[in-house]
């Protein structure tokens, strides 16, 4: 619930860690022409990530300046323009402050994001490692399993099978 002028308000939440799949949903036809570009090169660096992830076993992000998001400079300190009044001044120097602070969060999400994709990669080796010992122990139980040379008559007979000395069709 959001609240707001008129009381509380529903509002629809997605996780971050799905908005990537959400973004992939996009119908581009359906966007407005100046966001059509992006959400098609969003898309097909998604197809590529998600390709060289199933097939090569990791995917790696492009750092061409295309495809990352660029944020301008804000005006320095020496740089006051005359014509600005003090409450302008006062916004543009809480956005600057903010500009910091965004800078440095980007900072930070980079070294998280590349230990939290070290650490899916560890558990993902980890896991694979679980499947394949697990896969052999299955093999090995299968095959230490007696193996049953009998069968049953219909309608409760006797068996037939193998004899200890290897006659076919001895009644045990």
């Amino acid at each position: 619930m959001t609240p707001s002028a008129s009381g509380l308000q529903k509002t629809l939440c997605i996780p971050v860690r799905k908005l990537a799949g959400f973004l992939a949903t996009i119908n581009p036809s359906r966007v407005r022409e100046e966001l059509r570009a992006k959400i098609i090169q969003y898309q097909n660096e998604c197809d590529d990530a998600l390709w060289n992830y199933w097939t090569k076993g990791s995917a790696k992000r492009s750092e061409s300046p295309v495809s990352q998001p660029t944020q301008l400079d804000l005006p320095g300190d020496d740089q006051k323009p005359p014509q600005l009044t003090e409450n302008e001044r006062d916004l543009l120097n809480t956005i600057k402050r903010l500009d910091t602070g965004n800078r440095q969060l980007v900072a930070a999400l980079k070294a998280t994001n590349a230990d939290y994709i070290a650490l899916l990669e560890s558990h993902v080796y980890l896991l694979q490692e679980y499947l394949e010992a697990k896969a052999d122990a299955s093999a090995l139980n299968y095959t230490l399993k007696p193996q049953h040379a009998f069968r049953k008559k219909p309608q409760g007979q006797a068996f037939e099978g193998f004899s200890t000395t290897g006659d076919k069709g001895a009644r045990i």
